[in-house]
């Protein structure tokens, strides 16, 4: 991860984590108080989001495939994973 080298780790939850600053380096996120960088921010919005189907929140295994995109399961129930 980019922000290791700066003594800062990756952020647990890179799709849900909110930039709060961005640098040269990269965008960065506050997770339980402590600087993170983020790694995959710019894929927040690119998910499955048919028929009233969440984003998933997390990294997600995939589950399913279809023309739509890929599926995960979290908490029990369906959601788009973030291309």
């Amino acid at each position: 991860c980019w922000s290791e080298k700066l003594g800062y780790p990756c952020c647990n939850y890179m799709y849900n984590t909110e930039v709060v600053y961005t640098d040269q380096d990269g965008e960065w996120g506050l997770e339980n108080g402590e600087w993170c960088g983020i790694l995959f921010s710019f894929a927040y919005d690119l998910c499955i989001n048919k028929g009233g189907y969440p984003c998933c929140d997390y990294i997600t295994k995939v589950v399913y495939t279809d023309e739509d995109g890929k599926w995960g399961i979290e908490k029990g129930n369906w959601c788009g994973i973030r291309s």
